[in-house]
């Protein structure tokens, strides 16, 4: 070829490779990237095992997603309200692009919770979804079962609290490594001496409301704890289930505890891409 007939030939090439907070590998490809901060419109959720589209991912792109998992505190009024529609209007407002999957199930115990949490799990990944939190509300169901006694129900807390451990340490084992949140119990009135002590033995196994701290299970994200102890009792419709404003105030509290997780993620994932282009 005469060098009049050269011709140059550019190749793009993508060297970018962002380092996930804390991080469980060196380097994390692409699709596992930071969470995105933008405006968008506000969809409704559906309540049941359903996504909120909030966004479309682009190609080679998995959208951040945080899967709420339960019972109908979780899948919320038939018809109605529930705290992940909630939750998703908050994110939209504070302009973060990620959609809330609710994985609620009436009646559910911790034992059923636990079944379906991988298939779940599986559903936002085939769904194109990176998990970024898994939220579990569960135990409700297994107090409503137990004969209203103080002696049983004093001696079934233990073991309402290892089935509500073993469901966060599934969530754990997530691909991405989510973060892991459990909210304590709601006022539930015909159990509620039972309840105070399960959202008792939750806070001595994972720490107080509001504090993240380490999984013990090998490069996952954080755990915490989100505090509906003090949810007003009179919000509830029927002394078990809530209305809007109840379920309201169960998606703020959720918010007060990942809101500053999501912004130092995202500043974490900021410095890490500014040290690597540098």
């Amino acid at each position: 070829m005469q060098p009049s007939e050269r011709r140059s030939l550019t190749v793009s090439v993508n060297p970018a490779y962002f380092i996930r907070w804390p991080p469980a590998t060196p380097t994390i490809p692409a699709e596992q990237r930071a969470l995105q901060f933008r405006p968008i419109s506000r969809n409704v959720c559906s309540t049941g095992l359903s996504s909120c589209k909030v966004h479309a991912a682009e190609p080679g792109k998995r959208t951040p997603t945080i899967l709420c998992i339960g019972d109908s505190l979780t899948s919320g009024s038939r018809g109605s309200f529930s705290y992940p529609e909630e939750l998703q209007a908050m994110l939209e407002q504070e302009g973060i692009d990620m959609k809330v999957s609710n994985g609620g199930n009436w009646g559910d115990t911790t034992d059923q919770i636990r079944r379906r949490l991988p298939s779940l799990m599986q559903s936002v990944m085939s769904q194109g979804g990176r998990l970024a939190f898994v939220l579990v509300l569960a135990g409700t169901n297994d107090l409503l079962q137990l004969p209203p006694l103080e002696a049983t129900i004093s001696l079934s807390i233990p073991r309402i609290a290892g089935k509500i451990k073993e469901i966060l340490d599934i969530a754990s084992q997530a691909a991405f490594h989510p973060h892991v949140g459990i909210l304590s119990l709601p006022p539930l009135l015909s159990r509620d001496v039972g309840r105070l002590k399960l959202n008792q033995s939750l806070r001595q196994l994972f720490g107080a409301p509001g504090l993240p701290h380490r999984s013990q299970v090998p490069g996952a994200g954080a755990r915490f704890l989100v505090d509906l102890d003090t949810v007003d009792a009179a919000l509830s419709t029927d002394g078990v289930h809530y209305g809007q404003e109840g379920y309201n105030q169960f998606a703020k509290r959720v918010m007060q505890v990942i809101l500053p997780m999501l912004k130092a993620d995202a500043a974490h994932r900021r410095l890490a891409v500014s040290s690597i282009s540098a």
